[in-house]
């Protein structure tokens, strides 16, 4: 294995290292870039995940807001229909 080793170090040229260093780097680049997308991708989603929460939590708050309103109306009324004569 050394011996195969050196034997591809001393018939390689300046321009075949040059061209090795390019290829391994454009590998990492796209390994990178590979990488950067899917975490994107991961923090949309999780953000996404949040908003439909917070508009879940929301919608529950007007709806808890709408039927406190209802049941304070029909308390109301049902207090004024209790003090009313009734007409007998």
């Amino acid at each position: 294995m050394t011996n195969a080793l050196t034997c591809a170090h001393s018939t390689m040229t300046p321009s075949d290292w040059a061209a090795w260093v390019q290829a391994i780097g454009t590998l990492a680049a796209i390994g990178i870039a590979i990488w950067q997308a899917k975490r994107q991708h991961a923090l949309a989603l999780a953000e996404l995940r949040e908003d439909k929460a917070l508009s879940r939590r929301a919608a529950g708050q007007n709806l808890h807001a709408l039927a406190s309103a209802a049941l304070s109306l029909l308390q109301s009324a049902s207090t004024a229909l209790l003090l009313t004569p009734s007409e007998n």
